[in-house]
């Protein structure tokens, strides 16, 4: 976590991150928009946070888009945060934010480094008995196969949520609608899609989740705000340990 600490030390970086924060998917000539310095200078800021984790970089032909990935973050929150006071906490984050901020970008990128090899981090995302211990107590099931349906489970049988394998493509790529069951509000609107890409990068494998096709004024992404990160850091925690993820609920 030191990496993260020292990025988050400097208050060019802090800015950066709030830019991203406001509006996800910047280019670089829009991130240096307003700083007294050089975009060579803002680059080797950003390049900083990418080596911290905090920002990822998804390249859209010549242009390369800046995401911010709150996920050290929220690792950081799990380790020093109690479970109940994260809940109040994160109430009152979201509160603050929905009366504060614009709408965003409708499109989640988030990325994490597991210490583990490809298939053990596609396992924990296809079967259920490892999506019990994260995935808010669900048991995900599917013949995985492109077309064939995807359900979450909870424990007495109902379904979460359900979907479409749109692609599976083991180990490097996973991607299937996803439509809530378990709000009425949510189940009327129209499935969003959900992408994890897999990539061994030195002997861990990392992991980078894109939740997007959400439509104009989508309740489910204002749902699923803040909630990734939580369950991706749950899913780091069981492949790496075995244990139980402490994940808010």
């Amino acid at each position: 976590m030191d990496e993260v600490f020292r990025a988050l030390a400097d208050p060019t970086r802090r800015e950066l991150l709030d830019r991203l924060r406001r509006r996800e998917g910047q280019t670089l000539l829009e991130l240096a928009e307003g700083f007294d310095m050089t975009r060579q200078a803002v680059t080797k800021h950003l390049d900083l946070l990418v080596e911290a984790r905090l920002v990822t970089v998804d390249w859209r032909g010549r242009e390369r888009l800046h995401y911010l990935n709150p996920v050290p973050l929220a690792r950081i929150a799990a380790r020093w945060m109690d479970r109940f006071a994260r809940r109040r906490s994160r109430a009152l984050v979201d509160l603050k934010s929905r009366l504060e901020e614009p709408m965003q970008d409708p499109e989640y990128v988030y990325e994490i480094y597991i210490k583990a090899q490809r298939d053990a981090v596609w396992e924990a995302l296809t079967e259920g008995h490892f999506t019990r211990q994260y995935w808010f107590a669900t048991s995900i099931e599917s013949s995985w196969q492109a077309g064939a349906p995807v359900r979450f489970l909870f424990e007495d049988g109902r379904v979460a949520v359900e979907g479409e394998v749109l692609e599976a493509d083991r180990p490097a790529r996973l991607s299937y609608t996803w439509h809530p069951l378990y709000d009425e509000g949510l189940a009327a609107e129209v499935p969003s899609r959900v992408t994890f890409e897999l990539e061994e990068v030195r002997g861990q494998t990392r992991l980078r989740v894109v939740h997007d096709r959400f439509p104009a004024g989508s309740a489910v992404r204002r749902h699923v705000a803040g909630g990734w990160e939580f369950l991706i850091s749950g899913l780091k925690s069981v492949v790496e340990s075995g244990g139980r993820a402490a994940v808010a609920s």
